[in-house]
């Protein structure tokens, strides 16, 4: 049997060359080999998607590497936990010191008996703010975390100090706190038991408990 055109229709298709990105090997097929016409062509369209794909992936992964390298330091300050201070301190008055910090003032000043103004409370009395504050704010931030029931916390602080090794009279005691203790008022749904393990677990996150409980090396530098 003669073979068979199909209407005149001369069906042409090219092989891809995936080194030049060209076409080339032209093709002529006619209605003689129309089934070996199929087999051929899949095979090589075949070829010329997976071809594609592989060039198309190629791109994707150096665009994803790019943009990661780009994106990874954001992604390091957003997810950093380090939270640097810097106070910037000077006399200003008197026996008045006043710091600077993150547009905030704080201002320190002696007792009268000092020969201070008394204006203002004195370091070992912010230190112990600075205790207080810091111990009530990381109760709220764990019991916001656990979502607990909390609905206030409170703390006084008490120490003592003896400024006898401060002012060169006597060097026997050391000059700073004795140490500090911290009464605390817990207004939630917690029995007894529960607020002193919520008490235990915020001293062992407080920063401040942290510094005052271990020892913190102090270095300094003369400047000017």
């Amino acid at each position: 049997m003669p073979p068979r055109k199909i209407s005149g229709t001369v069906l042409r298709f090219f092989s891809y060359n995936s080194r030049t990105t060209e076409c080339d090997n032209p093709v002529m097929i006619t209605g003689r080999s129309r089934r070996k016409f199929k087999g051929v062509f899949r095979m090589r369209m075949k070829k010329i998607l997976l071809c594609g794909l592989a060039v198309m992936l190629t791109h994707m992964l150096t665009v994803t590497a790019v943009l990661g390298e780009d994106a990874k330091p954001n992604e390091e300050k957003k997810n950093s936990t380090v939270y640097k201070v810097k106070v910037d301190v000077k006399e200003v008055e008197n026996r008045v010191v006043e710091g600077k910090v993150r547009g905030h003032t704080l201002r320190i000043d002696q007792p009268k008996e000092f020969g201070a103004d008394d204006s203002a409370p004195t370091p070992p009395e912010t230190l112990a703010f600075a205790l207080g504050s810091c111990f009530v704010s990381t109760g709220r931030l764990i019991a916001m975390q656990k979502k607990m029931n909390v609905r206030s916390i409170e703390a006084t602080v008490e120490s003592e100090l003896d400024f006898a090794n401060a002012l060169g009279i006597s060097q026997e005691k050391r000059a700073g706190f004795s140490g500090f203790k911290i009464f605390a008022n817990i207004d939630g749904d917690m029995s007894a038991e529960e607020k002193v393990k919520f008490l235990r677990e915020i001293t062992e996150k407080c920063p401040m408990c942290d510094n005052l409980l271990n020892s913190t090396p102090i270095t300094y530098e003369l400047t000017k």
